[in-house]
């Protein structure tokens, strides 16, 4: 929607067609509004104020996640209030937490390939938590859409369960809470399994949106189908040519015997990009073949 395209001056007034006004944002747009102001005005804790293409090449892949940082504190303090270490499950059989508020404790709340914590998170708040309903305290305001709805009602049973069905669930597939997230997300090309980075934009807010299926026989979280795909960062300079970066992070071809069958999977796992060639003197410089052609 057009309406929050600047949170400090919103937008009003355009036709419906193009976006609605006054409603509650995505997770993933809320992350991405939060990074962008922040770095517009120098509050981020990192040099500076505004964007330049590095900065912004590190705001993408950032795999900060919003709802890990509004609410792991919560959590983990629920967690080690379970009388026993005992977690309450929606199916009445009360699971032992083991590890896991040690775990979410030390995660950095990010899902990047080596967070470990990350994996307890999304089968909390992705999975379990998403399908019991809104886990909210504080509702949507119009007058703060960026930052509502907020903090985790951690005194619902349907939430406290929820982390519960989520324990449960990872210790039943075989998937260590603490593991790093690229051990069981990751695209298999052939015999290579490539860790990935990034996670659900929705529900849990985060902005390099990679979404995965479960392979039959296989633990974890493999064979992204969609989310990041092409990914193209552009700044300017003195000079008269665009200052530019991409990624494809599925690779240019799905031939396995081609060299590109993987090779851009592997600089997104890294957070590597591609420099984009464009004044004549650059393009000649990294031409790989040339063609000529005559009337």
């Amino acid at each position: 929607s057009y309406w929050l395209a600047n949170p400090a001056k919103p937008l009003t007034g355009f036709p419906l067609i193009v976006g609605d006004e006054g409603t509650e944002r995505t997770l993933r747009t809320r992350i991405g509004l939060v990074m962008t102001t922040s770095r517009i005005d120098g509050t981020d804790g990192k040099p500076g104020k505004g964007f330049t293409r590095q900065n912004l090449q590190d705001l993408v892949f950032s795999d900060r996640s919003y709802t890990g940082e509004m609410g792991r504190d919560d959590v983990v303090a629920m967690c080690k209030g379970f009388t026993g270490g005992l977690a309450p499950t929606s199916s009445g059989t009360p699971v032992d937490v083991g590890n896991a508020c040690d775990v979410l404790a030390a995660w950095d709340r990010h899902e990047d390939v080596r967070s470990r914590g990350s994996l307890l998170w999304r089968a909390f708040f992705g999975g379990a938590l998403a399908a019991q309903g809104g886990p909210w305290v504080n509702a949507f305001d119009p007058a703060d859409p960026v930052h509502t709805p907020n903090t985790v009602n951690t005194q619902s049973p349907a939430v406290q369960q929820a982390f519960g069905d989520a324990v449960a669930s990872l210790r039943a597939s075989g998937i260590d809470a603490g593991a790093q997230q690229g051990s069981y997300q990751y695209a298999q090309r052939g015999k290579l399994k490539i860790m990935i980075p990034g996670g659900p934009g929705d529900p849990e807010g985060q902005f390099n949106a990679i979404a995965v299926r479960t392979t039959a026989g296989k633990p974890g979280l493999v064979d992204p189908v969609h989310g990041s795909s092409f990914v193209q960062v552009v700044g300017w300079t003195s000079s008269e040519w665009p200052d530019a970066r991409t990624i494809l992070t599925y690779s240019e071809s799905d031939n396995p015997s081609s060299p590109h069958y993987a090779d851009q999977t592997r600089l997104f796992s890294s957070k590597t990009w591609v420099t984009e060639r464009f004044s004549p003197a650059s393009v000649k410089g990294h031409a790989v073949s040339t063609l000529h052609l005559t009337a």
